[in-house]
């Protein structure tokens, strides 16, 4: 039986260490003992080769190597979940004439109460021939243009029915109840929006309403940025992917431990081929650690890419529903938000056990509460204490609170507790604006890298959409060629491509799914072909 170590079928030549374990993989084991592949123990780091980074200094680092996406054009209604990459402003006025608020009639405000003679009736989306006289009203809808000669519109309540057609269709003869004023009920031209205004602003994220103000004022293309592209695939060893990333793909590793729990190993890299920079994130081989890790540093990416203004999570005030024992790293702790009658906050309950291979504990939640370190003072927080929580599902549960903002991903006592020690319910002391809660300025860095373009590095010439996502590995590509152009030489192409699509890689694309990217892909499904499937 020969064992070929996954390291020897990839990198030629080595150390004189790295060719004897070659040469020692060429022996049969014999006598009926189980076959040990040695390399894969004696090349285990017994110290971690990256040291731990932040998590504020993580974020901070995938936000400004992310850049926005490219351009393209699309119908209005295809608009939904897109970004605006233009400032559309409206052609003409709206309403383009004098219009009725109410059913009712239009009158002559000088007239004053009385019976009227009915000449007819304006609709919406029709023009009335018809010119109002003393003695006159015309029947209107809401909307409908008001008639020459009107002024003021009463309503139907306001009005009694005196006289109407032999057949009940045609109203005759109305009797006005009220002193009606000039203007009253009357939209004026360019009431709502102006000829030449500004409607929908560059950076816009576009939803129903958005989508509706586009068809009113008469837009039918407009200018959106590219969704990014992604594609997920499953990996085994975690070291040996690193060492892929370092010296197969000369990938330039940014980080490859951040000090949070779930999450330690989490790696974030960046690779530029042909011009076009790609984002590369290895994530947590638990499912737990995997989807946490998703939301807290690929989302905010992929929010980014499609040019949403501020693409960080967000952040709002809970009060803990039980206490919670803190451990020595900052943690995101699973937890679900439910609002109490009369209740000025929401309250988070923790999933139980947050061992991070139990996926139980993403059961039902939609929060995760952000709890700082354990230190000698605090080694747990108690029920009834203030905190922030991400909320990152969306719930039946909860609303939009007053309290929420978009905040940093903080991991001190400080961030955690702001609200009971500094900001005391203040929204304008929290999140995205410095003051003495914030010291050293971590909110507005946190804003300027979010705002800010990628860091320029020598010899890039464009970034573009590309993530990879490992041990569950994301691809986001900007074009559609074949992945395996991204993994170099056919050496890593047969290595990922033997690979099988697991539990962690269809969570993680349910979790990425909910920014609404363009292609999602597996890589795995892809690989072995050209052509790319939308």
């Amino acid at each position: 039986m020969h064992f070929v170590s996954p390291l020897s079928a990839l990198v030629s030549g080595g150390s004189r260490r790295q060719r004897c374990l070659a040469a020692f993989e060429k022996e049969e084991v014999r006598g009926g003992h189980s076959a040990v592949d040695i390399t894969k123990v004696a090349r285990r780091h017994r110290m971690p080769p990256f040291p731990l980074t932040s998590m504020d200094k993580a974020f901070i680092t995938v936000l400004e190597m992310t850049a926005v996406l490219g351009t393209e054009i699309i119908n209005y209604r295809d608009g939904m979940g897109r970004v605006l990459a233009q400032d559309v402003y409206a052609k003409d006025n709206l309403p383009p004439f004098p219009a009725s608020v109410k059913d009712g009639y239009a009158v002559r405000a000088a007239d004053g109460p009385g019976d009227r003679f009915i000449i007819g009736e304006s609709q919406a989306g029709e023009q009335p021939t018809h010119t109002v006289m003393p003695g006159q009203v015309m029947r209107v809808t809401t909307g409908a243009p008001i008639p020459c000669g009107a002024d003021a519109v009463v309503q139907v309540e306001d009005t009694e029915l005196l006289r109407e057609s032999e057949d009940g269709t045609e109203e005759l003869e109305v009797r006005i109840l009220v002193q009606a004023r000039p203007g009253q009920d009357i939209r004026p031209i360019g009431h709502d929006i102006k000829r030449g205004e500004c409607v929908l602003a560059k950076g816009t994220h576009m939803g129903p309403s958005e989508i509706g103000l586009l068809a009113t004022v008469g837009v039918t293309e407009v200018e959106v940025q590219k969704f990014p592209v992604v594609a997920v695939m499953s990996t085994g060893n975690e070291d040996y992917l690193k060492q892929v990333l370092d010296i197969d793909l000369h990938a330039q590793i940014h980080f490859g431990r951040v000090f949070m729990r779930p999450g330690l190993p989490t790696t974030f890299a960046t690779l530029d081929t042909d011009g076009v920079r790609k984002l590369i994130f290895a994530l947590p081989g638990n499912p737990v650690s995997a989807v946490v890790t998703c939301n807290l540093f690929v989302i905010p990416a992929l929010r980014k890419m499609q040019g949403i203004l501020d693409p960080r999570p967000t952040i709002i005030k809970a009060r803990l529903s039980c206490d919670v024992k803190l451990d020595p790293r900052p943690e995101y702790h699973r937890c679900i938000l439910t609002w109490h009658h009369q209740e000025p906050l929401p309250w988070a309950q923790s999933t139980g056990n947050q061992v991070s291979s139990r996926l139980m504990s993403m059961r039902s939640a939609n929060g995760l509460l952000m709890l700082p370190p354990k230190t000698e003072q605090y080694v747990e927080l108690h029920k009834g204490e203030v905190v922030d929580v991400m909320n990152f599902n969306k719930t039946k549960k909860i609303t939009a609170s007053s309290h929420a903002t978009r905040g940093s991903v903080v991991s001190d006592r400080e961030g955690a507790l702001r609200s009971r020690e500094c900001c005391q319910g203040d929204d304008s002391k929290h999140a995205g604006r410095d003051g003495p809660e914030c010291p050293g300025g971590a909110c507005s860095e946190l804003t300027a890298a979010a705002q800010r373009g990628p860091v320029k590095t020598e010899g890039q010439t464009r970034c573009g959409g590309g993530v990879v996502v490992v041990v569950v590995v994301v691809v986001v590509l900007e074009d559609k060629t074949n992945i395996s152009r991204v993994l170099e030489h056919r050496g890593i192409y047969q290595k990922v491509r033997r690979l099988a699509v697991s539990d962690v890689a269809r969570t993680l694309e349910m979790s990425v799914d909910s920014v609404r990217v363009g292609s999602f892909r597996c890589c795995l499904e892809c690989l072995n072909s050209s052509a790319v499937t939308e």
